[in-house]
């Protein structure tokens, strides 16, 4: 099951297919276009963001949204 600050690919259907996803919540945010999926869509781990890289990438998802 994926976690928070984990990097999976996750199926984005078929237009977007698999595609490189941040876990930030129980679902997958791609930035580029901002939904949430389902963790069942997670087909591979490809790796873990450290402590201070989930804080940066957060920190730019909330400015890019204005928040």
């Amino acid at each position: 099951m994926p976690s928070r600050g984990e990097v999976w690919l996750v199926d984005l259907g078929m237009i977007q297919k698999v595609r490189p996803a941040l876990i930030l919540q129980p679902g997958a945010f791609l930035v580029q276009n901002p939904i949430t999926i389902s963790a069942v869509k997670a087909e591979r781990f490809l790796g873990r963001l450290t402590t201070q890289q989930l804080a940066l990438a957060e920190e730019g998802v909330r400015n890019w949204l204005g928040l």
